[in-house]
């Protein structure tokens, strides 16, 4: 179903119920009055940063798979692909929601706990610093993008009809263009 033109719907349906998942995600961080870690590149103030990114999360997660899925079309048409944009974007939507599913849910699980005051700002700094918690968040970053190198692989492979290698070479650099732009917004 995901493969075929109804499954476009299904994708974006997964990746806008995670989009709205990481907006409830970074509320909940607001609410707690947690700060990010390290200077953000946007010049908001630390105090009100996650409020707005609530407000960023959703828009930016669809901004940067639309950006991603036409990268990957130009690119695949210089390397020999011929598939259309609609299957680009539907395989990409898919990949950009599994991804960013692995890192959600222990975000989510944070934010409830904040929340409900199980976990407090000074837990949140404390854990900025660093130490195992952070190891921990830098392994999860990573195998999100090595999940996204994968499945965008996959997906232009599937989309493109390209062979492997001409598949992962539209791969990488996508993977750097949609979490650059991901990372500009949202910490």
């Amino acid at each position: 179903m995901l493969f075929d033109e109804g499954g476009f719907a299904v994708s974006i349906g997964l990746l806008l119920a995670v989009a709205f998942a990481w907006a409830l995600t970074f509320l909940g961080w607001a609410l707690a009055g947690w700060e990010p870690w390290g200077t953000p590149w946007l010049a908001i103030p630390p105090d009100v940063y996650y409020g707005w990114e609530t407000l960023f999360a959703v828009p930016v997660i669809l901004l940067g798979w639309l950006l991603a899925s036409g990268f990957v079309q130009l690119m695949s048409r210089q390397l020999g692909g011929g598939g259309s944009f609609e299957a680009t974007a539907r395989l990409l939507a898919l990949s950009i929601a599994v991804c960013n599913f692995v890192l959600l849910l222990p975000a989510l699980v944070l934010a409830v706990l904040a929340v409900t005051g199980v976990l407090d700002a000074e837990w949140w700094q404390e854990i900025s610093r660093p130490g195992a918690a952070q190891s921990i968040v830098w392994f999860l970053g990573a195998v999100s993008m090595f999940w996204l190198g994968s499945l965008t692989t996959i997906a232009v492979r599937a989309a493109h009809k390209t062979r492997s290698r001409r598949s992962l070479l539209v791969a990488i650099p996508t993977v750097v263009l949609y979490h650059g732009f991901v990372l500009v917004f949202l910490r």
